[in-house]
């Protein structure tokens, strides 16, 4: 659908130049259609489009018989745009006296008219000519607009975005039919089972061409959870005896330990620092003359 305006009071208001509005394709309506013809006063006259069961195109004139008879050929315009298809309707009324006026021959091109009883009169007539318009013959129209519910399906489907308390029941379009309601290919499908909220969704393949173990479909970016930073008693790595005697001394603190992202490597910082202390602490002691352990032994 193209669009919907619902004005309260006024609809459309359109003006141009060249044209207010153009439009290609049927217009459909359900009302009068009304000219204002200007008249020089305050309040325009009101004209009436004339309506007809059929597609029909007509014209007039006035003609004069000779001697009792004329030809009359239409014009171009009305010539190229009526049917073959049908005859043309021509209504003939003579302006003068005479013994009566008749149609003697009609076509697509024109007709002619004689008078009765073979009189001669040079007497005026008026005409009135009306055909079917070409191409137009036998029109197809949308069932689905002439049903007399198509307004009230179109007012129940759409909504005033102006109201915000309550929704249109929407329609769409289906074999012909307007349908009012949602197409049953938006509703949930009630045999599908129901996704884990958990489970990733498929994602695109990797740049590297790792495999994500998370998507249903194998492929997809897959970014690892992040490193935890682990604390770990000292005396479970052996590492932080600086005496290499098995035992730690239990006045060192608990040194903390950081995971790498990944790579395997684990930093250590805190620990070269207790060993350097710990060598500083021997080297003072042996220089002020204090035993080690291994020199008491040896003792």
């Amino acid at each position: 659908m193209g669009a919907d305006i619902h004005g309260i009071v006024y609809g459309v208001y359109a003006e141009g130049e060249n044209y207010a509005l153009y439009s290609n394709g049927p217009v459909f309506k359900n009302n009068l259609d009304i000219h204002l013809q200007n008249n020089g006063t305050a309040a325009q006259t009101v004209l009436y489009t004339s309506v007809s069961t059929d597609a029909t195109i007509q014209t007039f004139g006035v003609a004069t018989l000779i001697n009792g008879t004329v030809t009359v050929a239409f014009e171009a315009a009305f010539a190229d745009a009526v049917s073959q298809e049908s005859p043309v309707i021509i209504t003939v009324t003579p302006t003068g006296k005479s013994n009566g006026i008749y149609l003697s021959e009609i076509s697509g091109t024109g007709f002619t008219v004689a008078e009765n009883n073979e009189g001669k009169s040079n007497t005026s007539f008026n005409f009135i000519a009306i055909g079917k318009r070409a191409g137009y013959e036998h029109p197809v129209l949308p069932q689905e607009i002439v049903d007399a519910g198509y307004t009230q399906k179109m007012a129940r489907g759409l909504h005033n975005d102006a109201d915000t308390q309550t929704n249109g029941e929407g329609l769409y379009y289906e074999n012909g039919q307007l349908v009012v309601g949602v197409h049953p290919s938006t509703l949930p499908d009630p045999n599908k089972p129901a996704e884990d909220p958990d489970k990733p969704l498929p994602g695109k393949a990797a740049v590297n061409g790792r495999i994500n173990p998370d998507s249903p479909t194998g492929v997809g970016e897959y970014t690892p959870p992040p490193a935890k930073a682990v604390t770990r008693p000292r005396e479970e790595s052996p590492e932080y005896d600086s005496n290499n005697t098995g035992k730690v001394p239990v006045n060192l603190p608990v040194i903390p330990e950081t995971v790498g992202s990944g790579s395997g490597k684990i930093e250590i910082q805190p620990a070269k620092q207790a060993r350097a202390a710990s060598q500083r602490g021997t080297s003072a002691a042996s220089a002020a003359g204090a035993s080690t352990p291994a020199e008491t032994e040896k003792k």
